[in-house]
This record gives structure tokens, C-alpha cells and sequence, in this order.
């Protein structure tokens, strides 16, 4: 009969809207396509017959809706966690200059590798429309902190390698010294400005707070 035919399909809704990937935000949308108030299943006296007085067999469409956008949103939330968990704790190593106290950033394989594979992801993200705006701030906050990871280390890197070239030109040979006195001693004070940085540098060992220290 009819109410049998209307169980049939409201117990799979119910069955959907009790999925991990729903949350209060959803539970509010639900709300506004059943006309109600509020539905709010954490309720210690919200019951079965709650639900079934939302006559949920007559939204069905918007409610598989509501169901199909958490479910994306989850893989979302889970990502971004996935992402911000690694960050948090990813540290910058470094390597000794030569025999001295000296060292330079040498990002590992692990780092640049995860980099490159977050940046894509997250782009990936970015362009899942409306499954992303609940998500979008934080979205773009981490493009832009990936991004000034990418832009610092390879910066960094560059300047570091520089570095060594000009030591080694520089404050390895006497005759050059005598011979280009001036250029010398702008290397020298260069030489001691970076040298005061990187002893700074070393100091912070989580990669984001380190590349992101204007």
C-alpha cells in the first residue's frame, strides 16, 4: 500500500542522513527543504518518528542532494586535514657547510615531493565549485602557504648555492683578495649578513614558520 511504498523509500534517506559525512550544516539545510524549524538528531529526545514527520519522501531529490554534496565535502574536509596535519609537523633539515658550524637548507625528497603532490591537489579542490565553497578560506590559505614554501625554498636554495661559489672564490684565495679588494669586502659583509641569518634560520625547525618569516 501507499505507506508501505513511502517507507521504502524514506528508510534509505534516513539511512543516507545518518552517514559520517553529515554534518550540523547539513542537518540546517535539511531543515530548510523540509520547511521546518530545526532537525537536530543529537537531541537526546529526537526519535524515528522525527525524522518520518519530516515526510522525507517528498524531497527525496534535494535530500540525495544534500547527502551526494557531504559525501564530497568529506573527501574535502579529509584532504585538508590529510594536508594540515603534514605541514604542522614537517621539518626543515639542513646540511653542514664544509667542517664548520655553517649550514645551508637542503629540503628533503619528502618535503618537495609532498609539496608539488598538495599543490595539485589543492587546486584540484579549488575547482570542485560548490562542493568547495564551504571549505574555499581555507582553500586558498594553504595555496598561498604552499606557495611561499615553493617560492622561499627555491630562493633559498639558489642564494645558498651563490654563497658557496663566492666563499669559495672569495675567502679561499689570497691573490683574489689582494686583486679585487673592494669586491671583496662586499662579499664580506654579505658573507656575515647571511651567515647571521641562517644561524637564526636553524633555530626554527618546522618548514612553514621557517619560509614564512618576512
Amino acid at each position: 500500500d501507499k505507506s508501505m511504498a513511502n517507507m521504502a523509500m524514506v528508510l534509505p534517506l534516513i539511512f543516507d542522513l545518518h552517514s559520517d559525512s553529515i554534518r550540523p550544516r547539513h542537518w540546517k539545510q535539511l531543515a530548510g527543504v523540509c520547511n521546518v524549524n530545526t532537525v537536530d538528531p543529537s537531541e537526546s529526545k529526537f526519535t524515528l518518528q522525527d525524522m518520518l514527520r519530516l515526510n522525507l519522501d517528498r524531497h527525496k531529490d534535494k535530500i540525495e542532494e544534500i547527502v551526494e554534496a557531504a559525501m564530497k565535502e568529506l573527501k574535502i574536509e579529509k584532504k585538508l586535514a590529510e594536508i594540515e596535519t603534514f605541514w604542522t609537523a614537517m621539518e626543515l633539515t639542513y646540511s653542514p657547510h664544509k667542517n664548520t658550524e655553517m649550514h645551508v637548507p637542503q629540503p628533503s625528497e619528502e618535503l618537495l615531493e609532498t609539496m608539488e603532490a598538495h599543490q595539485m591537489e589543492l587546486q584540484s579542490i579549488y575547482g570542485m565549485g560548490k562542493f568547495m565553497e564551504y571549505f574555499k578560506n581555507r582553500v586558498v590559505e594553504w595555496q598561498n602557504v604552499l606557495r611561499t614554501v615553493d617560492d622561499t625554498l627555491k630562493m633559498w636554495t639558489a642564494v645558498s648555492r651563490d654563497w658557496i661559489s663566492l666563499e669559495s672564490i672569495f675567502l679561499a684565495s689570497a691573490d683574489i683578495r689582494s686583486q679585487l679588494p673592494e669586491d671583496t669586502k662586499r662579499f664580506e659583509g654579505i658573507d656575515s649578513e647571511f651567515k647571521e641569518l641562517m644561524k637564526d634560520a636553524i633555530s626554527e625547525v618546522n618548514c612553514v614558520n621557517v619560509c614564512s618569516v618576512e
